[in-house]
């Protein structure tokens, strides 16, 4: 026998689904509970960083709650979008006026176990920065880093080198300095352009994996606040954060800083996991202090890693 439509009206659904539909609203629930308890623990936290999801999941669900009629769901779907857009709208891309642009910047984590040498410097040839740092520069890099030598004679790598290891390479002259935020390097580039003179720290600290990692990650930004804040010069910081926007330790490093993220009214942009289509993350960052203004701000090109190149256009006060 036929299904009458009445048969097929949303109000009429099975239990299991209205069921499930409940399940749905409370793991959201849940979720965004874990985001305003991240401060108080480290394994919260690492549910900020997917908080699109949580709002694309939002704005799926919403729509059918209020057509099975789930008030109680609907209204509830409603405060917890509002709640993740605070924390995403900054970042959605907007219109820019013209901004005159002094330098470009690239930061690319490479992977420690990448070997497609090629694709980067396809990478760096499209781009042409100015300025731009390897991370996860292993050992053979101190080979391959002199076939940009020509471009960028100003060039250093980090004594450590595997997944610890940073290189960044300068058009303009440059001196540098090595230092360590808690146990991981970070290399300092001073950067003489056009008369003016800037600094470039390159980072990546820990991924914060375990409570011992997070701790040292979260020691790592307070050192690298004080670096920071201590310069004489305009400050770009770049690298691999292992935190996105949203983490309340990044949210320290920026208030106790005063740093910009390149990335705000440019898009999300997730730089990772770039061999994951499903689950990315934005935890590749330039931020710069408020000297520069940001003229765009987009992912590289894909060379193999984990990791999507990051590339800013800047502008210098004057």
């Amino acid at each position: 026998m036929f299904l009458s439509y009445q048969n097929l009206k949303f109000d009429t659904i099975p239990s299991v689904i209205k069921k499930f539909l409940s399940f749905t609203v409370a793991a959201l629930l849940l979720l965004q509970i874990y985001v305003i308890l991240a401060p108080t623990w480290w394994g919260f936290e690492l549910f900020t960083h997917y908080i699109p999801y949580y709002f694309l999941a939002g704005l799926f669900l919403l729509p059918i709650y209020f057509f099975k009629r789930m008030p109680a769901a609907t209204m509830l779907t409603l405060a917890l979008l509002s709640m993740q857009f605070a924390l995403l709208h900054p970042y959605l891309k907007t219109s820019h006026e013209p901004v005159l642009t002094d330098l470009t910047v690239l930061s690319h984590n490479f992977f420690v176990y990448n070997q497609n040498f090629e694709a980067v410097q396809d990478l760096i040839s499209a781009e042409n920065p100015d300025i731009f740092a390897i991370i996860e520069a292993d050992y053979p890099w101190r080979e391959e880093k002199e076939v940009f030598r020509s471009s960028y004679p100003y060039i250093q790598m980090t004594d450590e080198t595997g997944s610890l290891g940073i290189f960044i390479a300068s058009k303009y002259p440059a001196t540098f300095e090595e230092k360590f935020i808690g146990q991981f390097p970070i290399l300092i580039a001073t950067v003489s352009i056009n008369a003016q003179t800037i600094q470039v720290i390159a980072v990546h600290p820990i991924p914060p994996i375990t409570a011992r990692t997070a701790a040292l990650r979260n020691q790592a930004f307070e050192e690298l606040s004080k670096i920071a804040n201590e310069s004489r010069y305009p400050v770009i910081v770049m690298g691999d954060f292992n935190s996105s926007p949203w983490s309340p330790t990044y949210q320290k490093l920026i208030q106790d800083t005063g740093l910009i993220n390149t990335r705000i009214s440019f898009g999300l942009k997730p730089s990772w996991n770039a061999k994951n289509p499903l689950l990315k993350t934005p935890i590749d960052h330039i931020l710069v202090s408020k000297d520069f203004t940001v003229a765009s701000f987009h992912l590289g090109q894909k060379t193999g890693s984990d990791h999507r190149a990051v590339i800013a256009e800047l502008g210098l006060a004057r």
